[in-house]
Parts: structure tokens; C-alpha cells; sequence
């Protein structure tokens, strides 16, 4: 989207299921790996809690399929999680959450627009030493610019 400034990956589409499973297609299939414990977390929470930034990517990728693959947003999809440590899957059912997708898809055009015009966003933190900002590969960059 934005004309390939914006991309992404699906990891499948399921075109179709055994009645036996209930699954309706063509659906979304979303696939991470994860340490035991964000593994466990997603199990007990569901990826919607647990990983927010995976369920705007399957809110995304449903919604900018749906004109090439018709129907993939009215079908939930197939969130798989690996334990990277033991292997375990989970499997869980996601449906189209809309909303999310239309805020996801706004905050991308504010970061573009912003980009374009060489404004810099608020950051994350006001703290360089803030957890996410510790394991970011744009620290160094973000933390030399002035604001």
C-alpha cells in the first residue's frame, strides 16, 4: 500500500478446509514464533491481549487483501504461535476487527505524511533507556535527532 511504501507478508491463505474443521476460507493464516513465555501468554490471553502489534498486522493484511482475495476478511483467521523452546503450537481464530485495521491504516498515512514533510513524531519514550527503545534498531538514529 502507498504505493509500495508500506508492505508486508502474509504467511498463507487457507483456500479450503474439511467441513469437519469449521473453518471458514478463504481465511488469513498468520504463523510467529515466540520464547515460552510470550508463548504461554498468548495461550491464556489470546494474541489480541498479548501481542497487540500481531493482531493489527492479521487487521491489516485482511482488510488490503479483500480485493484480490474476496472474502478473506469475512473469514476469521489462523493465528499460529511456535514455543521456541518446546515446539508447542497454539492455534486460535481471529476475526476482521475493522476498526483496528482503519486505525492502523490512518497512523501509517500520519507517519508518511509526517515523513514527507521531515516532522518528527513524538517517540515512544521520553527515556532512551526505556524497555522497547533498549531492543529498537533505529535507537541510535532516533536519539541523535533534536525534538
Amino acid at each position: 500500500m502507498a504505493g509500495g511504501r508500506i508492505r508486508g507478508h502474509v504467511d498463507g491463505i487457507i483456500a479450503d478446509a474439511p467441513a469437519a474443521v469449521g473453518m471458514r476460507t478463504p481465511a488469513l493464516w498468520e504463523c510467529k514464533t515466540m520464547n515460552a513465555k510470550n508463548w504461554r501468554a498468548c495461550v491464556k490471553d489470546g494474541v489480541t491481549v498479548s501481542k497487540p502489534v500481531y493482531a493489527a498486522q492479521i487487521a491489516i493484511y485482511q482488510a488490503y487483501m479483500e480485493p484480490s482475495v474476496p472474502g478473506i476478511s469475512a473469514a476469521p483467521a489462523l493465528f499460529t504461535a511456535i514455543n521456541k523452546d518446546t515446539a508447542e503450537l497454539h492455534h486460535e481464530l481471529v476475526p476482521f476487527d475493522a476498526d483496528l485495521a482503519q486505525r492502523m491504516s490512518d497512523r501509517a498515512v500520519r507517519i508518511l505524511q509526517a515523513t514527507d514533510a521531515g516532522e518528527l513524531l513524538p517517540r515512544i519514550a521520553t527515556n532512551r533507556d526505556f524497555f522497547e527503545c533498549r531492543f529498537c534498531a533505529h535507537a541510535e538514529r532516533c536519539w541523535s535527532l533534536t525534538k
